[in-house]
């Protein structure tokens, strides 16, 4: 299965679904996600470090300067940009997903 955006709602939506005891698939979930999936590829070698914390740097300073950007913008034109970039990811992946 390929890992994505949305997992976690899906595998509640299957156990759900399957009439499971919710307690369980959240247990499961701890496992079964990226998190899991991180301590797996650490011990088995197969990260490449130096990518790796050049992408976390990379993305700690994004977030930060978009706050700092963000809270000197006008609320009123925060939203409306917020929506139009959502859309635009959204209208990638279907383009990405369909060519």
């Amino acid at each position: 299965m390929k890992r994505g955006d949305g997992d976690g709602f899906h595998s509640y939506v299957f156990h759900w679904l399957n009439r499971d005891d919710f307690g369980d698939p959240c247990g499961r979930w701890r496992i079964d996600q990226p998190s899991g999936d991180a301590v797996t590829y650490t011990l088995a070698g197969n990260i490449i470090w130096p990518l790796t914390i050049a992408l976390v740097l990379g993305s700690i300073t994004g977030a930060q300067a978009g706050v700092r950007i963000a809270e000197k913008l006008n609320p009123k034109f925060v939203k409306p940009l917020l929506r139009a970039v959502t859309v635009l990811l959204i209208a990638q992946i279907l383009f990405t997903r369909v060519f």
